[in-house]
């Protein structure tokens, strides 16, 4: 392999120079001026405005046209999106932000692989593609850890649910209105008890204060909770504000089916359990007993056959 500086391996300076390369390749890209800034830019010369007066635009917009080529396809991108509102991230740039971290990932495995491996003398044969292995199951599996972020959210928020809805009864049946309980629920010290569900409500009242309508503060309050049931009780809730419905007896149907659902998840739980300690006993209790059993046996024809054999 020709050697470009002396002393210094090929093997360690290519991360660096990598990682240096796409700094750069983004930097130049993002300094890029868009059709549109061009355009606003004629026309404020056309009015005889300033061009100092136009708003720069900030990193993560720039960096947002480039959001198709960092992420991927459209299954690609729209799967990475269900799973960033599944994990409870929002945010305007939420993707972008995954892709970046997904790919600085990446860079940190191949370059820390890479000198892993050069300074122990392994980049010989077969084994100088195990750093590129490395790095390609690290960009796999971002999406994967991202899922089961989205199922244990999911999980909790189940599991939250039904208690949420026995307070919101509660606090109905007390004479509060349901836009009280909701302010009164968004600020109570149930934190730890509720977490997910009540940051949901926190939202969605911030959003109240803002000026949203109830109608698209519940539609996101249910899009955010994202589990089985909460897009019909966001129905429900609109129904109650806008109409004035009585929702007592829907409410108890609510908690009495989510508290179902709870516990047909913990049967679910429980016979995958039972499946999964009958294996272990097939495959540590099974052999000990075997051993046990038919050891004394096996001693005492092998000694037979032994003395037969004198």
């Amino acid at each position: 392999m020709p050697v470009l500086l002396p002393g210094v391996d090929p093997a360690t300076a290519l991360p660096p120079l990598a990682a240096l390369l796409v700094a750069l390749t983004l930097a130049l890209l993002s300094r890029r001026v868009t059709p549109a800034a061009r355009l606003d830019r004629r026309l404020r010369r056309m009015l005889g405005l300033r061009d100092t007066v136009a708003r720069k635009p900030k990193l993560h917009e720039r960096l947002a046209r480039f959001e198709g080529m960092l992420i991927g396809g459209p299954t690609d991108r729209r799967e990475i999106g269900e799973y960033l509102r599944a994990a409870g991230y929002y945010g305007v740039g939420a993707q972008l932000v995954f892709a970046l971290v997904r790919l600085l990932a990446t860079a940190v495995a191949l370059g820390g692989s890479l000198a892993l491996f050069s300074y122990f003398g392994w980049l010989t044969g077969r084994a100088r593609f195990a750093p590129f292995m490395i790095a390609a199951f690290t960009y796999l599996s971002a999406k994967r850890v991202l899922k089961v972020r989205a199922s244990a959210r999911e999980k909790r928020i189940r599991g939250e649910l039904p208690f949420l809805l026995d307070l919101l009864r509660l606090m109905l049946e007390a004479g509060s209105s349901l836009d009280q309980c909701f302010r009164n629920l968004a600020r109570a010290e149930v934190g730890s008890v509720v977490p997910e569900t009540q940051a949901a409500l926190k939202v969605m009242v911030d959003d109240l204060s803002k000026g949203t309508s109830y109608e698209q503060a519940l539609t996101r309050w249910g899009d955010r909770l994202g589990v089985d049931g909460a897009r019909e009780l966001a129905a429900l809730f609109k129904q109650a504000l806008l109409h004035g419905t009585e929702i007592a007896e829907a409410l108890t149907a609510f908690t009495a089916e989510a508290a179902d659902r709870r516990l047909n998840a913990a049967r679910e739980a429980v016979g995958k359990k039972a499946a999964q300690l009958s294996g272990a006993m097939m495959l540590f209790f099974v052999p000990a007993l075997f051993i046990l059993l038919g050891g004394p046996a096996a001693m005492s024809l092998s000694a037979a056959l032994h003395g037969i054999s004198k």
